[in-house]
């Protein structure tokens, strides 16, 4: 059994030995985290710590007490929900219009590589609905 094998064993043991009270100061933590993820359950982001430390994605320190190592997935997890829905907001709200009046260069050179695209599957309806 090598070393990954080994500390993955630990991690699941680890998980498995939570006390109650531990259980339930994670599930206030994951609360917290969701509070600020529209559409996100508590209940997702303390799983995905739990699959990220099983699965080895993150690593568990040694000497770090397992609450805190799953509390510091989960701090990781929101970090990376917020950081993905304000990214995607902000492609909604982005107007394309905004950017071809800016820079009309950009705007002829997007024109042109859409045209040449266009022009390579000029015989493949089902691609030219795509591009659509």
């Amino acid at each position: 059994m090598g070393t990954d094998e080994a500390e993955q064993r630990d991690v699941a043991g680890a998980i498995r030995s939570l006390s109650t009270v531990d259980l339930a100061r994670l599930r206030a933590l994951a609360r917290l985290r969701a509070r600020r993820l529209p559409g996100i359950d508590w209940s997702d982001i303390l799983h995905e710590a739990i699959v990220r430390a099983l699965d080895g994605t993150r690593r568990w320190p040694p000497g770090v007490p397992v609450v805190v190592f799953l509390a510091g997935c989960m701090r990781s997890i929101e970090h990376d929900l917020r950081r993905r829905l304000a990214q995607e907001r902000a492609w909604r709200e982005h107007d394309p219009a905004d950017c071809e009046g800016a820079d009309p260069e950009r705007a002829i050179a997007a024109a042109q590589a859409l045209g040449a695209i266009v022009a390579l599957f000029s015989g493949d309806e089902t691609v030219l609905r795509i591009i659509e």
